[in-house]
């Protein structure tokens, strides 16, 4: 009865993806990432450009201001430039309250707000619950976890070593360079 009624069935065609382009030095998105949340925490700070998706990568032990700020000086300085607008999510250390002055005008964290006047950026904040806004670094985290992070607890775990936020800096570098041919002052390509 079933495979009768269903060639009745309307088949509706998904909507298409569009995807959401940006000029070159217009857009950084920036996020980070949860890579363990044992005793020793390890958290990627990632800054992917909208145009052609490069990215740094930057890891810490915590996701605090001064993090945020020393990891966006870091990318801008990798990326060999400072984009019109950086794209975040909306972490404290970010974003102090959404809409606070109107819709869409949101109250930054003072030392973020200094850095982007002294930088010369618009620190934007995407949607709450809508990963798809800041899709093009949500995507490069999982592939950072898997790619990178899966494969280099391995090899440590042979040679009875543990991951950390040192051994992870001075790994993640070379292996963005070996991946994506990327390295600094990538900004105007």
């Amino acid at each position: 009865m079933r495979r009768f009624v269903y060639q009745f069935k309307p088949i509706i065609a998904p909507e298409p993806i569009v995807r959401f382009e940006t000029p070159l030095g217009q857009q950084m998105q920036i996020d980070f990432t949860t890579i363990r949340r044992s005793k020793q925490k390890l958290k990627a700070f990632v800054a992917t450009l909208g145009y052609s998706r490069a990215c740094y990568v930057k890891f810490f032990d915590n996701e605090r201001a001064s993090t945020w700020q020393q990891g966006l000086k870091e990318a801008f300085d990798y990326f060999g430039g400072v984009l019109q607008q950086v794209l975040c999510d909306n972490a404290k250390a970010l974003i102090v309250k959404r809409d606070a002055y109107a819709k869409g005008e949101h109250k930054l964290h003072v030392e973020m707000l200094q850095m982007s006047k002294n930088y010369s950026f618009k620190l934007t904040a995407c949607q709450p619950y809508r990963a798809k806004t800041k899709d093009k670094v949500e995507r490069f985290n999982h592939y950072l976890k898997n790619s990178f992070i899966v494969p280099f607890k391995a090899e440590l775990r042979a040679q009875n070593l543990e991951l950390d936020v040192e051994i992870a800096n001075a790994k993640i570098g070379p292996w963005l360079q070996r991946k994506w041919g990327v390295g600094k002052n990538v900004l105007l390509k």
